[in-house]
């Protein structure tokens, strides 16, 4: 369910693997694409946690709420309030989310793709969830048919003792709230809790605002990926 009428071919190579790059331009492939790859040390977390400000924001951060049942929720568990663009004040929780739930998969998808510009695939996200054991984390407000979400990252095991976050977004409108910022706080202080040792993720070389975002968090980059492209 790809949005785009483009049919391709596509295979990421670590930028230091000289021959296997070589090989794949030989058969017609083309670079297109750089990403960054980061990880961050929950061992020395949140000690290594770069920036004071985010520091600071860390020891305002809630924990992740353990409600997932939207219906149990109301507006005064919200861990915070925030202004958004628009003037007005909504209340948010910090929760994962149950992503398996049609009305919740549809809330997600919504602001999934207001956030990236183009929707997940619906069924690469179920198949994370049920084949990965991915869990969605999201800064949300409202209820029932007036859930909203704000902001969320996808979370996943990766052996031996790590986890993958990835898919961050927020939606615009809520871009100067900190809540991506307050998300992944709350979501990597869980993943130490649970005995995670460290975090990974990838981000797109030219998302420059979102690698200043992750690295005064404690992310460190540790590899660059290149995108090579086969089109007919």
């Amino acid at each position: 369910d790809f949005p785009f009428e483009r049919c391709a071919l596509v295979f990421w190579a670590e930028e230091k693997r000289h021959a296997y790059r070589e090989f794949l331009e030989e058969a017609g492939f083309k670079e297109d694409m750089k990403m960054y790859s980061f990880t961050h040390d929950l061992s020395a977390f949140p000690e290594n946690i770069p920036d004071p400000g985010m520091r600071r924001l860390y020891g305002e951060t809630d924990p992740v709420s353990e409600g997932t049942d939207e219906k149990e929720e109301t507006p005064g568990d919200a861990c915070f309030t925030v202004q958004a663009e628009d003037g007005c004040e909504y209340p948010v929780t910090i929760r994962k989310i149950d992503i398996l739930d049609p009305a919740v998969r549809k809330a997600y998808l919504k602001a999934n793709g207001l956030g990236f510009g183009i929707p997940h695939s619906e069924d690469g996200l179920v198949f994370r969830a049920l084949k990965w054991g991915a869990e969605v984390y999201a800064c949300v407000t409202g209820q029932d048919e007036k859930l909203r979400i704000l902001s969320a990252v996808t979370v996943w095991p990766e052996k031996p003792d790590g986890a993958a976050t990835e898919d961050i977004f927020c939606i615009p409108g809520f871009r100067r709230c900190h809540l991506t910022s307050r998300l992944l706080l709350a979501v990597l202080k869980r993943l130490k809790e649970a005995g995670v040792h460290n975090a990974g993720m990838n981000a797109y070389s030219q998302n420059i605002p979102a690698i200043s975002l992750y690295e005064k968090l404690g992310y460190k980059k540790a590899g660059t990926l290149v995108s090579l492209i086969h089109e007919d």
